[in-house]
């Protein structure tokens, strides 16, 4: 039987191996929280994009080994879906209008 604490270590150990997901998922979350709790749905928007951008640039620079459930496809295919996704989604939240 395992106890609390090593359950707690082998999250720790998980978040660790997974840390671009994490932290791209980190991002995401952190805009949701804008757009959906302030009231800010530009300002979330964009945060989101940034964060899925930032996932790209990982999944171009870092090494295969390091990428755990950040990598999907190939590459070229991964960085391309995800700078697209970002971009779009740069682009819709500054091309909606502000409420009046």
């Amino acid at each position: 039987m395992t106890s609390a604490v090593e359950s707690g270590r082998g999250a720790l150990a998980a978040v660790r191996r997974e840390w671009p997901l994490a932290v791209t998922l980190g991002g995401v979350l952190a805009g949701l929280l804008v757009a959906v709790a302030f009231d800010r749905f530009r300002r979330g928007v964009v945060l989101i994009a940034a964060a899925v951008i930032f996932a790209g640039w990982l999944r171009a620079l870092l090494p295969e080994s390091r990428l755990g459930l950040l990598r999907v496809r190939s590459r070229r295919i991964d960085v391309a879906s995800l700078f697209a996704l970002g971009v779009g989604l740069l682009v819709l939240a500054l091309a909606v209008p502000g409420v009046a």
